[in-house]
């Protein structure tokens, strides 16, 4: 067999092998790591981010960790933290989108948090409140007692609705007055959104006009008729700042870092010089903002 054939051979062998492949591609990547540059880098591992770990893992498994455990959580760190610098040299962060993701949610974050911890004072919470009136006012609710029964098509014998009337308002033998039904017997200060969404659009139109402290009706919903009891009515009104300042300050705080997020970009926008093909060689300039 003469040299060319073996070379052939040989060259075939490793085609067929996977393995070798990777094999060559990690030779390729540790060569290009080892390239002879600077001092060796330094990685400082301090208490602080030693206790860190450990108070990772404590929340985790709900223990504290063993000496051997904590040497591999220090280890693992340590092989994170080279990775991530070898990384970085090679360039394996650029053109990835789930890294550009990624950063620029950390970014926004930062932001963010800062917002979370401004606190203006009430005077500015006040005026908030009132820029954002319908947002803050509680609406009219009313409380109310309701025995429901069936249609006259699904009862068994028509309704004498005066009779039940009459004995619910003499609080004559009720125990045992209407149909069965999933509906809540009782509901107590529920706004008049809430009503329709739970009896169906209209209902508390209906109520509008019933006396109040009064067993009344019929009224109609979406499953049939139900004779009401109107406790109490409470009007719409503005909550005082103290009933809701936690949730109003929350609120200013979320407008705060939306603000922040928009100035943080413009700042940084500013420092490019933005070109964008629309179409071939006709760049349009992007004016900085």
């Amino acid at each position: 067999m003469d040299a060319t054939s073996s070379k052939v051979k040989a060259l075939k062998f490793l085609a067929s092998e996977p393995l070798l492949y990777f094999f060559a591609i990690g030779l390729g990547l540790f060569a290009l790591s080892a390239i002879p540059g600077d001092a060796p880098e330094e990685i400082v591992i301090g208490e602080g981010r030693i206790e860190h770990l450990r108070s990772v893992f404590e929340r985790r498994w709900q223990r504290p960790a063993s000496s051997i455990e904590m040497e591999q959580l220090i280890e693992n760190f340590l092989r994170e933290e080279v990775l991530y610098r070898e990384a970085l040299t090679l360039g394996l962060d650029r053109n990835d989108s789930l890294i550009r993701r990624r950063l620029r949610m950390k970014m926004e974050l930062a932001a963010g948090n800062y917002a979370d911890t401004l606190d203006p004072g009430d005077e500015t919470l006040q005026k908030f409140m009132q820029h954002n009136v319908d947002i803050y006012r509680i609406p009219a609710r009313v409380t109310f007692q309701q025995h429901f029964f069936y249609a006259d098509l699904l009862a068994p014998e028509p309704r004498n609705y005066s009779d039940v009337l009459k004995r619910l308002n003499n609080r004559q033998n009720t125990t045992r007055i209407g149909d069965n039904t999933v509906l809540p017997g009782v509901i107590t200060e529920t706004s008049e959104k809430r009503i329709d969404l739970q009896f169906g659009q209209g209902f508390t139109t209906q109520l509008t006009g019933l006396p109040p402290k009064q067993w009344a009706g019929p009224i109609h919903s979406a499953y049939g008729d139900h004779l009401i009891l109107i406790e109490e009515r409470l009007p719409a009104r503005m909550p005082s700042l103290a009933e809701i300042r936690d949730q109003v300050l929350t609120d200013w705080q979320a407008l705060a870092q939306k603000k922040l997020l928009q100035q943080q970009y413009e700042q940084y926008r500013q420092r490019y010089h933005v070109l964008i093909y629309r179409e071939a060689n006709q760049p349009t300039q992007v004016a900085t903002q």
